[in-house]
């Protein structure tokens, strides 16, 4: 499921940074891009899930 993740910080980090993939500073950021958007992308989807089931109720439903 997260393998798009590990794709994408491949593509930024081996890539467009030029950073060769056995080296500590190319292994480092790969992490940093890999777990970034990772944590960006599960906190947006929480965000967004808590914010639709705020959406749903109403304060009729409350009380």
């Amino acid at each position: 499921m997260f393998e798009l993740f590990t794709q994408l910080a491949d593509w930024a980090a081996y890539y467009v940074l030029r950073l060769a993939p056995g080296i500590r500073l190319g292994e480092a950021v790969h992490f940093f891009v890999e777990d970034v958007t990772k944590i960006f992308f599960l906190l947006f989807l929480v965000v967004f899930t808590i914010g639709f089931f705020r959406l749903m109720l109403t304060p009729d439903r409350i009380l």
